[in-house]
């Protein structure tokens, strides 16, 4: 179907042939059609009816009130995130506006901005308390609505539960936003560090050795069965064996390789630091608040394809793809 250009009059080709520049009659009614849309028009044997004007509406977001966006020429209720569409005080999640809880974004800072001087921090049950100083969420973050098989729809706020998908992938806006809908803030990289590293500075969260079960890497889902690549070796899984199988065999394509997932929090038990954060190695990436942009990421994850470089506690991360979070105040 050929398209025919707003204001072009029907049963007039758009693109003029010679013939038609030299009918003058003809090219006035083009020329009125065009330049006006509520004259009705008659040249050389031809009628334009009246168009009238458009409704009012919007070009782009700024056209609209806040709590706005513009949509196919109308304003419809809705936000973008990194914009400033949401009314003071609101986050932007999902294309929703969020009000943050009448405790404000960090219930450890009093009127003034500065923490108040309580002796150790007092943390609410679903967090845990690190080095006397801060709280952290003791499980990855995740949406209110998530279950063990679901990572839900709701982004009202961030939760800290046990036995839930977690919330990922996510921007830096979005996590920083759930965060203060929950009453908590981003942690920052040396909160990672010192939660992770706990009370003996360790390389992981367990110790200073590389353990492939322990938390959720990639060496997690090695084959190690009959038929696998990895067949008859002991211990199985090991370092590296979802990438090279044992030394003396075969190459295979993926390792010892099988299908990977991030899991439901609290999987693996023995996945914890010295002061009780959940999965803070593997399982999804945790967004920390460094000061830019986009933030830094931290823990490592799932999929990582090196597992013990990726998971140390002081490895830094930017560009990756299983982005989660977890809050602290």
């Amino acid at each position: 179907m050929r398209r025919v250009p707003r204001g072009a009059v029907t049963g007039v080709p758009w693109l003029l042939t010679s013939s038609a520049l030299a009918a003058p009659a003809l090219v006035a009614v083009v020329l009125l059609a065009v330049g006006s849309c509520d004259t009705l028009v008659t040249t050389g044997g031809l009628t334009t009816e009246p168009q009238p004007d458009a409704e009012p509406g919007c070009l782009a977001d700024e056209d609209c009130e806040l709590g706005e966006i513009c949509s196919l020429g109308s304003c419809v209720p809705g936000c973008r995130e990194d914009d400033d569409r949401c009314p003071p005080g609101e986050f932007c999640i999902g294309g929703d506006c969020y009000a943050l809880p009448e405790a404000g974004l960090d219930a450890t800072t009093d009127a003034d901005g500065e923490a108040p001087d309580t002796g150790p921090v007092q943390c609410p049950e679903d967090m845990v308390p690190v080095n006397g100083t801060f709280c952290m969420d003791r499980y990855e973050a995740s949406r209110p609505d998530a279950t063990e098989v679901s990572p839900g729809e709701d982004n009202s706020m961030a939760t800290s539960r046990l036995n839930v998908l977690p919330w990922y992938p996510v921007t830096k806006s979005t996590a920083a936003g759930a965060c203060a809908l929950a009453g908590k803030r981003l942690c920052t990289p040396s909160e990672f560090q010192t939660s992770c590293s706990g009370t003996g500075s360790t390389v992981y969260s367990y110790g200073d050795s590389y353990d492939p079960v322990i938390c959720n890497g990639i060496d997690t889902y090695c084959m190690c069965g009959s038929g696998s690549a990895c067949e008859g070796v002991s211990p199985c899984p090991y370092p590296h064996c979802y990438n090279m199988p044992p030394d003396g065999q075969s190459q295979p394509a993926n390792g010892c390789g099988s299908w990977m997932s991030a899991e439901p929090t609290g999987s693996f038990d023995q996945c914890h630091s010295d002061y009780g954060a959940v999965d803070i190695n593997g399982n999804v990436w945790e967004l920390v608040d460094d000061g830019s942009e986009t933030g830094q990421f931290r823990g490592g994850a799932y999929n990582c394809i090196d597992s013990e470089l990726l998971h140390r506690c002081d490895h830094i991360a930017i560009n990756i793809l299983a982005k989660g979070f977890r809050c602290c105040k």
